[in-house]
């Protein structure tokens, strides 16, 4: 079974700074699919998103790449299989395209120039993240979500085949938020790509997730479709807020609506 899995997380737990942040965590990611990782702030997606890609190590259970346990791959190796587009902007003065090109490095090695098919990939890559124009800007010139762009366009210039992404439409306008999302479910629809994703948008996540992994206090409470897990019921129990959930008018998908203690005053009809 698991050598038709892309990604594979079993029993996984992780511990930082002494504290169980990630609890006996299951489920698996196949190619050509959108898996969104959503719950509150501490609930452990972040760490989770980064024992998957070998970042770090957990403190038990394995996390698998096409079927082998991550940490007997080496980092090299591993990241010809997996990126990982981190929060997080960069301070270096290293331009757009430099960043982007050192996505070439776990095929090319650090030492030997770019061939031809590894600059059609930052090409590539650059075109697909929206930086191609900003390929010769130093990154510490770039606004916050321009940097957010050119770490995702570094990513995918590792043409991995699974892409790990951790809140990619955190300081991006709208225009470039439909973008990012709209280019996760192309590469994984398209492409073949296992795409997992950290959101705290829910509406975000019912729009491009094929399915949804719902983590709180480190654990995983629920793990199915958006209409599956996207219940009032469920993000109730998660996020401690009453919700309302209703249809999207145009993708028929949930679409989330928190309740206020203080009702505002209707505004329309």
């Amino acid at each position: 079974m698991s050598m038709a899995l892309a990604l594979e997380a079993r029993e996984l737990s992780c511990t930082l700074g002494g504290r169980q942040v990630v609890e006996t965590v299951n489920l698996a990611v196949r190619p050509g699919e959108v898996l969104a990782l959503i719950g509150p702030n501490g609930a452990g997606k972040t760490t989770l998103l980064r024992a998957l890609g070998r970042i770090l190590r957990p403190s038990g259970g394995v996390s698998l790449l096409a079927g082998r346990p991550v940490w007997q791959l080496g980092p090299r190796a591993a990241a010809r299989i997996v990126a990982l587009a981190p929060q997080g902007g960069i301070q270096s003065p290293l331009t757009v395209a430099q960043l982007v090109a050192l996505g070439r490095a776990p095929s090319r090695g650090w030492l030997l120039p770019l061939a031809a098919d590894d600059r059609a990939a930052v090409e590539r890559a650059m075109e697909r993240a929206g930086v191609a124009e900003l390929r010769d800007r130093p990154l510490a010139a770039l606004s916050g979500g321009e940097q957010r762009r050119a770490i995702l366009a570094r990513a995918l210039a590792q043409e991995p085949r699974t892409l790990l992404l951790d809140e990619p439409t955190a300081a991006l306008d709208l225009r470039f938020q439909v973008a990012v999302l709209d280019l996760a479910r192309r590469l994984a629809h398209n492409d073949g790509m296992a795409v997992v994703v950290t959101l705290h948008d829910l509406n975000q996540a019912a729009l491009v997730a094929d399915r949804v992994a719902l983590l709180a206090g480190g654990r995983l409470l629920a793990l199915g479709t958006p209409a599956e897990v996207l219940t009032a019921g469920m993000l109730a129990r998660a996020y401690g807020v009453p919700v309302a959930v209703g249809c999207h008018p145009v993708y028929g998908t949930p679409l989330i609506t928190p309740l206020f203690p203080t009702h505002p005053e209707a505004t329309c009809d």
